[in-house]
C-alpha cells in the first residue's frame, strides 16, 4: 500500500475547489476582507490628512489590526469546514462565527507559531556563518537570492507544513490532536506538502519581487487582492492534504486491523 499523498491531483483539485463554493467562501471572507480594507485605507487617508505620524490613527490602525486578525480566523476556520465536511457545513455558512473550533485552532495556530519560531532562531543561528559566506555571492541577483534562500530554509519549511496539518484538524473538531501528532500524521509525505503548501506562495512572491513596488492606494488593494485568491488556494490545498492524509490512516488502521484478525479455520475435505 501507497503511503504518499497525490501531489499533482491534489494540486488542480485545490485550484478548482473553491470555485465549487465561491458563495460560502467570499460570504464567510467577507469580515476579513472589510477590515482588511479599512486597515489599508487606513494610512493613506493619514497621509492625506496630514497625521503621517499616526498620533491620530495609530490607535484605529490597531483596532483594525486585531479586528482583522479575529476575523480571519473565523474565515480560515470555516473554509476548512467547508471545504472538509461538504455541502451540509455550506449551507452553515455565515460571516460571524466563533465557537470552540474556533478557539482551539488559534490556541494550535499559536502553539505551532512558537515552537517554529523557536526552531527558526536555533536553525538559523547554526545556519549563519554560511549565510555570510554564501550572500556576497548571490547579493546581485534577486532570482538567485530567492533560490538560494529557499533551499536554506527548507527544513524550516518541511517543519512548518508538518506542523500546519493539525489546524484543518482543530477547524473540524478532531479530538487528541497536537503538533507531535500532525508531526506523525504527516509521516513520509515531507516533500510532497513542501510542494503543495509552498510552490504557490513562492511563485507568487517571485513574480513579486520582479514588479516595481507603488506606494499607492490601487496598488496595495491589488496586492492584498492576489494574496487573498492565493490565501484561498493555499487552505484548499492544506485541507485537501489533510483529507488525503486522513484516507491513508484509514487504509493502514485497515490494512492493521485485517492483519490482526484470525483467519477461520477451514473445514476438512473428509466433510
Amino acid at each position: 500500500m501507497k503511503n504518499e499523498i497525490p501531489v499533482v491531483s491534489l494540486f488542480f483539485q485545490a485550484l478548482i475547489l473553491p470555485t465549487k463554493h465561491w458563495w460560502a467562501v467570499l460570504k464567510v471572507a467577507s469580515p476579513f476582507i472589510l477590515s482588511s480594507l479599512l486597515l489599508t485605507f487606513a494610512p493613506h487617508i493619514s497621509v492625506a490628512v496630514g497625521y503621517g505620524n499616526w498620533s491620530l490613527f495609530g490607535p484605529i490602525a490597531l483596532v483594525l489590526g486585531l479586528a482583522s486578525l479575529i476575523t480571519l480566523i473565523m474565515a480560515i476556520v470555516s473554509c476548512h469546514r467547508i471545504f472538509l465536511l461538504g455541502p451540509a457545513e455550506t449551507k452553515l455558512a455565515r460571516p460571524f462565527r466563533w465557537s470552540g473550533n474556533e478557539f482551539r485552532f488559534a490556541l494550535w495556530w499559536l502553539a505551532a507559531f512558537i515552537t517554529f519560531a523557536v526552531c527558526s532562531i536555533v536553525y538559523l543561528l547554526m545556519l549563519s556563518p554560511i549565510l555570510t559566506l554564501v550572500n556576497p555571492l548571490i547579493s546581485e541577483s534577486v532570482i538567485a537570492t530567492s533560490i538560494v534562500m529557499t533551499l536554506f530554509m527548507l527544513p524550516l519549511y518541511i517543519v512548518f507544513v508538518r506542523f500546519s496539518v493539525v489546524l484543518p484538524a482543530a477547524a473540524i473538531g478532531k479530538a487528541n490532536i497536537g503538533l507531535g501528532w500532525a508531526w506523525g500524521y504527516s509521516w513520509n509525505n515531507s516533500w510532497r506538502l513542501v510542494l503543495l503548501l509552498g510552490i504557490l506562495p513562492f511563485i507568487i512572491d517571485l513574480i513579486s519581487d520582479q514588479i516595481p513596488s507603488v506606494d499607492t492606494l490601487w496598488f496595495d488593494i491589488l496586492s492584498g487582492a492576489i494574496w487573498l485568491i492565493t490565501g484561498v488556494i493555499s487552505i484548499a490545498l492544506l485541507s485537501l492534504s489533510f483529507h488525503a492524509l486522513s484516507e491513508l490512516e484509514e487504509q493502514r488502521d485497515a490494512q492493521v486491523k485485517a492483519s490482526d484478525t484470525p483467519e477461520a479455520p477451514q473445514e476438512s475435505a473428509a466433510n
